[in-house]
């Protein structure tokens, strides 16, 4: 994401989405780490596999110039390199401004674990963005829940919702969410439009690929909803116009 100036990286994963190859991709990265631009601040919702990859931050351990990572993610990343003196660590409700941009944690119904004796030992967070004018909400990983309306009531308004839909198996109420959950949550923010992310890239749920796109192209129509579906790797800003290349 870029804005006002500052490049910003969210959730770098550039490999499999889990550990030993277990949640392997349903395509190559676009990108490798070596080919990444300059970055200004690494932005982190939680630490699942999918979301923090050590060998990415590794990477970028001395090259980004910020990172902004949820309450104990900190720690997590001092042990791979990254210096202390480069981090904040927010809790919901805290704030941060970097660079001219401000970074906003709420809430998130989701959980965190990165092996079987440190489960919800860090927090997930979801992001209120605001620069350049503009107000953006990225919601990392969450089930649906009333603190979409709560943030929707506490900002008024965003431009843009980047909302989570994968993966949804039934089993995961308080996980993730389903397509027309997606597009509900982006009413109750009263986002003018919005921007699905965390689908298409994981083979992490029982659906398939494009299930829950499909769902959420059908009810962002019934209700009047923009729905923006950018592909892997293209470029993306307000301008944008929207082809229905997943049904091909």
């Amino acid at each position: 994401m870029e804005l006002n100036g500052a490049r910003i990286l969210i959730d770098p994963v550039l490999k499999n989405g889990g550990p030993l190859f277990l949640v392997p991709r349903f395509e190559p990265s676009v990108i490798s780490k070596k080919e990444l631009p300059y970055i200004d601040i690494v932005l982190i919702t939680h630490d699942h596999y999918d979301h923090l990859e050590a060998d990415t931050i590794r990477y970028l351990a001395d090259k980004a110039r910020h990172f902004i990572v949820p309450l104990g993610v900190d720690s997590r990343i001092i042990s791979w390199g990254v210096p202390k003196d480069k981090i904040t660590a927010l809790g919901w409700g805290e704030d941060a401004e970097l660079f001219g941009v401000k970074f906003k944690a709420r809430e998130a119904v989701h959980y965190s674990m990165r092996w079987t004796n440190d489960r919800d030992k860090t927090l997930w967070v979801s992001y209120v963005i605001e620069g350049a004018g503009l107000r953006l909400f990225w919601s990392g990983d969450s089930g649906y829940g009333k603190h979409f309306g709560r943030i929707g009531d506490e900002f008024g308004e965003f431009d843009v919702a980047f909302l989570e839909l994968d993966a949804s198996n039934p089993g995961w109420p308080n996980t993730h969410m389903f397509g027309n959950e997606a597009v509900r949550a982006s009413m109750d923010l009263k986002a003018k439009r919005i921007v699905p992310i965390h689908w298409g890239v994981f083979n992490l749920g029982a659906n398939a690929w494009n299930e829950n796109i499909i769902k959420a192209a059908n009810e962002a129509k019934q209700l009047g909803v923009r729905l923006d579906v950018p592909k892997q790797g293209e470029r993306y800003d307000l301008n944008y116009q929207t082809q229905v290349w997943w049904e091909e």
